[in-house]
């Protein structure tokens, strides 16, 4: 595991243990930083749509697999006229996904889940 990811996986930690209110009050923020556990590649470089290394960090479907290798693919992400030409990384599970789930298990943790009887 790269420097970089291991110290996103850190701060994740110590986010939860600030606590379930300081998490919920700064969730744009944290959802976000969650990103940074996936988003390196294994030299510690920034993947996110970087040509140099997002080919060899992220997995691309069969028909993006004939782009990932192109420059051009990467340029330009805002451009709607280039959508057949371009990548666009989506998460296999949301951050905000990740985010509330991370919530969950602390309340679980710390017995703080409403009693549904």
């Amino acid at each position: 595991m790269n420097e970089k990811r291991a110290a996103h996986i850190r701060m994740v930690v110590a986010m939860t243990k600030a606590g379930h209110q300081d998490m919920v009050l700064t969730k744009d923020k944290s959802a976000y930083f969650l990103r940074g556990i996936i988003d390196y590649a294994d030299n510690g470089r920034h993947a996110n749509l970087d040509v140099r290394w997002a080919p060899s960090t992220y997995q691309y479907s069969k028909s993006a697999s004939v782009l990932k290798h192109e420059k051009s693919s990467y340029q330009q992400r805002s451009d709607k006229s280039q959508a057949d030409t371009k990548l666009h990384a989506e998460h296999i599970i949301p951050n905000s996904l990740i985010f509330k789930r991370l919530l969950e298990v602390f309340m679980e943790k710390h017995n703080l889940l409403p009693n549904v009887s």
